[in-house]
């Protein structure tokens, strides 16, 4: 017998500390799995592969497991004497370290509780998920897609939430979501992949976008539509021209429902956005997507016009007075044209609605832009832009009859 401790004593000690640890133990991974199904059952079912990858759990399970079965292993040699009396390993070191060891998963408790409850955070979640997001997942997902709907889009969670979201009224979390694709889409866009990572990132915003629009919320279109206008900038910025395309292909898809759905506010945003992407484009000498742009702005400009949208129609107006004039700057001379003939048509269309801020602006637009051309010697588009202005004019005459 060891001296100084009774065998009794020391088993009835250890064994209560390591029923303790079990219940314990038990208690929380139950509480976990509750709040990982409420949490998935609010969001997504993909929720979960998030907690399955975070290895706090496990990590606790580990040090759990350990000391219940160290504990174990201390009260069986208990009595026996095969441990020296005094030393590193004597019985007594066992014992003060199965305590010790109960000690610790006690207080591991402490940041496993903290690490949970953050990932109870939908904002936390999708940071997590959005690391997912990398250009051989998208390109896997866009080769796979052409044959089946891919379950292993990295996107997709992140959508799911977005959307969830956008059903229970959380604002916060269809922010956080829209903001970190669009942040992961800007890290991991480049020259290679480019057609691929745009597309289906911007594919997957219209939609949402599109469901906000049938759902009638115009605040979540506010906040995708800045996700989508940041894409585009970024592609813009780095020379990504068929980046930049579908960016203005998907802001032009949901301004022209905006449009026809009489949202005046929605609708000046998407041209705002647009405009902004279109000086990116011609700062960057990016001709493709700059025409983009303009057939975009026109199609837009015009809809806001016949449905009597005072600043959206003065936005698209100035947004192609811009673009129109740097083109010039630039030596597009096709551009520049197309620009005449976008201000050409929206100008119209104010003119008709009596739209006078819309229309003056594009008077003083096309005669800038007919000076740019004159200076350049572009005779026939300083001819168009001034037989444009005649036309307007006559329909201001005309109306006001």
């Amino acid at each position: 017998m060891h001296t100084g401790i009774n065998p009794d004593n020391a088993r009835y000690m250890l064994s209560a500390l390591i029923q303790s640890l079990a219940a314990v133990v038990a208690i929380v991974i139950t509480l976990s799995l509750v709040a990982i199904q409420l949490s998935a059952q609010s969001y997504s079912s993909r929720v979960i592969d998030v907690y399955r990858k975070t290895p706090d759990i496990w990590i606790l399970i580990s040090i759990y497991t350990t000391t219940i079965f160290f504990g174990l292993g201390t009260i069986k040699i208990i009595g026996t004497n095969t441990l020296p009396i005094n030393g590193l390993f004597s019985l007594e070191s066992f014992i003060f370290g199965t305590y010790f060891l109960g000690f610790f998963c006690f207080i591991c408790l402490i940041p496993y509780i903290w690490n949970t409850l953050a990932l109870l955070n939908p904002s936390v979640i999708v940071q997590l998920l959005a690391e997912d997001i990398t250009e051989d997942k998208i390109s896997k997902t866009e080769d796979e897609k052409r044959t089946t709907l891919n379950e292993n889009d990295p996107v997709l969670p992140i959508i799911d939430i977005i959307i969830s979201s956008i059903m229970k009224y959380d604002h916060t979390t269809v922010r956080s979501g829209a903001n970190a694709i669009a942040t992961r889409a800007n890290e991991i866009l480049n020259k290679k992949n480019e057609e691929n990572i745009s597309y289906h990132i911007c594919e997957h915003l219209e939609r949402v976008s599109m469901l906000a629009l049938a759902k009638k919320e115009e605040e979540y279109c506010f906040i995708l539509l800045g996700s989508l206008r940041e894409i585009g900038r970024n592609a813009a910025e780095n020379k990504f021209e068929e980046a930049t395309k579908y960016a203005v292909m998907a802001l032009g898809q949901i301004g022209g429902k905006t449009a026809e759905n009489e949202w005046e506010g929605v609708t000046g945003s998407v041209i705002i956005g647009l405009g902004a992407i279109g000086e990116k484009t011609v700062d960057n000498e990016l001709q493709g997507a700059t025409g983009s742009v303009i057939i975009t702005l026109n199609e837009i400009g015009k809809k806001a016009a016949e449905n009597k949208f005072k600043y959206p129609t003065k936005y698209a107006v100035m947004a192609l007075g811009q673009i129109g004039e740097k083109a010039a700057e630039n030596g597009w001379e096709k551009a520049t044209e197309s620009v005449i003939i976008a201000l050409g048509k929206t100008g119209e269309k104010a003119a008709e609605n009596k739209l006078e801020w819309a229309t003056e602006s594009v008077v003083i637009s096309l005669n800038e832009i007919g000076k740019k051309a004159k200076e350049n010697e572009w005779y026939d588009i300083e001819k168009e832009a001034n037989r444009t202005i005649e036309i307007i004019k006559q329909i201001i005459k005309f109306k006001s009859i």
